[in-house]
């Protein structure tokens, strides 16, 4: 059995600030109480969507491979049965984070740019992002053919 979470700290990083920045930039100008709270809404929000895809946990046991973002949603399992193979990648920079669409399949990844890449029986492709490439490999070694 392999489990590891991975954490990205970048949201809260990049986000805190600017959002300091941006309330402090309306109260000098002087905007309105309406203002303060639509910005505050607004970068709630996106502290919320933040925090869920700020950690990302990987499972690998005798019949799949589970994923989960923040504290377990959204979530993900890929029964092994169902993987044909799976290499270490490199991810490209302006893939980004979260849960993406990319050229051949979907990427789930929160921090970094390694990944294994899991080929499907159906072609497509899935990717993990992970900071433990080399140990989720381990793990699924044995289990699938490893590229």
């Amino acid at each position: 059995m392999y489990q590891h979470t991975q954490q990205s700290h970048v949201w809260m990083m990049v986000l805190a600030p600017i959002e300091a920045v941006v309330l402090l930039a309306l109260i000098v100008t002087g905007a309105g109480i309406a203002a303060l709270v639509g910005v505050m809404l607004v970068f709630g929000i996106v502290m919320v969507v933040g925090l869920v895809f700020s950690r990302l946990t990987v499972e690998v046991d005798g019949g799949a491979v589970r994923l989960a973002f923040g504290s377990g949603w959204p979530r993900k399992t890929i029964p092994l049965h169902e993987v044909t193979s799976a290499q270490r990648v490199r991810n490209r920079w302006w893939y980004g984070f979260g849960m993406r669409k990319i050229p051949g399949g979907w990427m789930w990844n929160v921090a970094g740019l390694d990944a294994v890449e899991l080929t499907l029986a159906t072609g497509k492709k899935f990717r993990v992002g992970t900071d433990q490439p080399d140990a989720l490999l381990d793990a699924l070694s044995g289990k699938v053919p490893i590229g």
